[in-house]
């Protein structure tokens, strides 16, 4: 098949989409990228009711990560609790479980499928067509000179692509404005700028626990805590993390300006006991009321960050939530994520390309000017 042009959008034509009764949607996908994508597949089907829409969320990696199992469960979770989405398709534990879900898919006969990849471009056009032999076919070429020879021969067997390396080196624009662009140029889908992140309503019963757990921290620490922060210094990577010594600085920072505080320390589940061993064993954190908290099913993640004050984190998806559940927070960023900075009421601060070159004393400046704004709801930069 010869590729359409890059111009002639939206790839997609009305008519196979009023036409078409099974549609996969392929993305590597975290929490992050699913806050800004959701709506655009929830006003698919709602434009198209006919459509049954599967997602696919396998990253098609070479090799398993240690912290796919984490966010695999917690994905999945989310998904299964969109209306709008049916079948899911996981991250791959390994190459057998990735030949099983393709022979699972290609077996649905899907007649359309769509993805959205902004690394490993070639793999998900290797794999949509092997799902989808007679299907219709888009999707994203990204770094079109790396892996040349493999994208040119996968993606030749495509009814159309959108090349985007423009779209990402792109400051200026903002994810939510990135994938805006990607889904009206795919599917002709656009949405304006107060509808592309749809609202993430936390459930009644997990928010009333969440507030139940935060009293009983609160109670069995002895302190009149003020207010109950919630912080997050961990993300999947090095570059974004913010270090154990400046996390134990910047609480100590935190409780000397602002008195009594409960913080409420977010950490992978596969981490939750080491740092439970690590605050028992740091003597100067003991004077402070301190709870490592993992959420052991999604809701009980946005619940938590919905029930507290304040959010300080990490550049990860947790900043994402904090923004849709529209708890205040200070955001730490390196600055090369401009375009991934949190909606809604925040303070950003940057870090020159890693986040632990922020200074504890610029991030306790950043808290303090949250907490002035906090009637205006404002965002600003630190």
């Amino acid at each position: 098949m010869i590729p359409l042009q890059d111009n002639s959008f939206p790839l997609v034509p009305e008519r196979l989409l009023l036409q078409a009764k099974r549609v996969l949607y392929m993305t590597h996908l975290a929490l992050g990228d699913f806050v800004y994508q959701r709506a655009y597949l929830a006003e698919l089907v709602a434009r198209y009711p006919q459509l049954s829409v599967d997602i696919w969320i396998d990253d098609c990696r070479s090799r398993h990560k240690a912290w796919h199992e984490g966010r695999n469960q917690t994905l999945v979770q989310w998904l299964k609790a969109e209306d709008h989405l049916q079948q899911i398709y996981p991250i791959a534990r390994d190459k057998k479980h990735r030949q099983s879900m393709l022979k699972q898919a290609r077996e649905v006969q899907y007649d359309l499928v769509v993805f959205i990849a902004s690394t490993r471009s070639e793999q998900y056009a290797r794999y949509a067509r092997q799902i989808a032999p007679k299907a219709y076919v888009v999707g994203t070429l990204t770094n079109p000179a790396h892996h040349a020879l493999s994208k040119w021969w996968y993606f030749r067997q495509l009814d159309g692509y959108l090349k985007v390396d423009s779209l990402h080196s792109r400051q200026d624009l903002h994810i939510s404005d990135i994938y805006q662009q990607k889904f009206k140029q795919l599917l002709g889908l656009s949405l304006p700028a107060e509808k592309r992140v749809a609202p993430l309503n936390v459930e009644e019963n997990a928010l009333i626990e969440a507030r139940d757990q935060l009293a009983k921290w609160t109670q069995k620490t002895g302190l009149n805590a003020s207010s109950t922060l919630f912080i997050n210094h961990l993300s999947t990577t090095s570059k974004r993390d913010y270090q154990w010594s400046q996390l134990t600085e910047l609480l100590l920072a935190i409780q000397a300006s602002q008195g009594p505080t409960l913080f409420v320390l977010n950490v992978p589940p596969a981490q939750l006991q080491e740092t439970k061993d690590r605050l028992a064993r740091e003597t100067v954190l003991q004077q402070l009321a301190i709870q490592p908290f993992s959420a052991s099913h999604f809701v009980q993640l946005p619940a938590m960050i919905a029930a507290s004050d304040r959010v300080i984190t990490v550049e990860t998806a947790i900043m994402h939530l904090a923004a849709c559940v529209g708890t205040p927070q200070v955001a730490l960023l390196r600055d090369s994520a401009t375009s991934w900075r949190p909606l809604g009421p925040a303070v950003l601060v940057y870090g020159k390309e890693r986040v632990d070159r922020i200074p504890v004393s610029q991030v306790v400046e950043a808290y303090l000017q949250l907490s002035s704004l906090l009637s205006h709801k404002l965002t600003g930069r630190a």
